[in-house]
């Protein structure tokens, strides 16, 4: 697997989520925080050929469909793999939030990920409540969120 960039700094609990720029995955930019004021915002770094993602994706996509009336917003952000993988990946599983792209890891170097999956909860105002580093199973996030609304 690609190794990941050195990270800026280490985001921590009680900090500001930072602003970064991705996109979605018909190219159109994504601005975190910004785009999700007042929402319970759910950033999860992730790739394809990580397993421990993929079925961290499922956990929120099945999460995604309990607290989606709540106010949550889950974002699965690609790190480094192009709209063709991500594409392929996306035909055998079901995702109805938003899959984001950081294509050259630039997102993922200014958050402080150093391993995948990496994940930030942030409360309605945009500070990180939460930072799980490794998987997190469907029971994990939803006690997590639970704590959140």
């Amino acid at each position: 697997p690609p190794g990941l960039p050195i990270a800026d700094a280490a985001l921590k609990i009680g900090d500001a989520f930072p602003k970064t720029a991705v996109s979605d995955r018909q190219g159109k930019p994504v601005a975190l925080p910004d785009d999700f004021k007042g929402k319970v915002v759910l950033i999860h770094f992730w790739a394809t050929w990580c397993p421990f993602c993929v079925k961290e994706i499922r956990a929120l996509e099945s999460i995604y469909g309990i607290y989606r009336e709540k106010g949550l917003v889950p974002y699965s952000v690609n790190v480094g793999e192009d709209n063709q993988t991500i594409a392929a990946f996306l035909k055998n599983e079901t995702v109805t939030y938003p899959i984001l792209m950081d294509r050259n890891s630039e997102a993922a170097r200014q958050c402080g990920v150093t391993g995948l999956p990496m994940t930030f909860i942030c409360d309605r105002n945009g500070v990180i409540k939460f930072k799980i580093i490794g998987e997190i199973n469907k029971s994990g996030l939803a006690r997590l969120l639970a704590s959140m609304f």
